[in-house]
């Protein structure tokens, strides 16, 4: 697959960094405390299409069990991916129709590009004053496995510590014998 991935990783980045300006520039005197890239959509060996961004800050998402779940913050951009390059034009183009592993290991250079552009926009933010130093920035993807590598162990702990307890009855559960694991 030919795909220019470096180009894709910067034009976006620079994109982010100027959609979640401007949601934080349209919100004077509130407090940023989470920005997320949300409703990931893939169809293996189909399309893999950009997602949306969304901003939470703590005088918009009052609702604790909403704190972390973008589709319910009032802030978002979805269009935000719309540059003169065409981005997700593109990356549909070069992924539909690509045999299985292939277009695996096009939605796994996918999810780093990802991964790339959210650290990206947290760096470029946070230096410039646009958000607070401790702002979460994390992929939020729906079986969670962009969101655990999009996120460190602590901001882990503190704000999805349902994950942290997952991953650790999975492993206890693969410390034990054979026996023991199928009962």
């Amino acid at each position: 697959m030919q795909f220019d991935w470096s180009g894709f990783e910067a034009d976006l980045t620079a994109a982010a960094v100027t959609a979640v300006g401007a949601l934080v520039g349209a919100v004077p005197g509130q407090q940023p405390y989470a920005v997320a890239f949300s409703e990931f959509y893939a169809e293996t060996t189909g399309v893999i299409y950009l997602p949306n961004l969304a901003l939470a800050t703590e005088e918009s998402v009052p609702e604790p069990s909403c704190r972390f779940s973008p589709p319910d913050w009032e802030h978002q951009d979805y269009e935000w991916s719309d540059t003169e390059a065409n981005w997700g034009d593109r990356l549909i183009e070069a992924v539909s129709g690509l045999p299985r592993v292939q277009w695996e290991q096009a939605w796994e250079r996918f999810a780093q590009a990802m991964l790339t552009i959210a650290a990206g926009v947290r760096t470029a933010l946070v230096a410039g004053g646009t958000l607070p130093p401790d702002v979460v920035v994390y992929l939020d993807d729906e079986d969670g496995d962009l969101l655990v590598r999009s996120l460190t162990p602590e901001e882990l702990r503190r704000h999805f510590p349902e994950y942290v307890a997952g991953a650790e009855a999975e492993r206890a559960v693969l410390a034990l014998p054979v026996e023991q694991r199928v009962a």
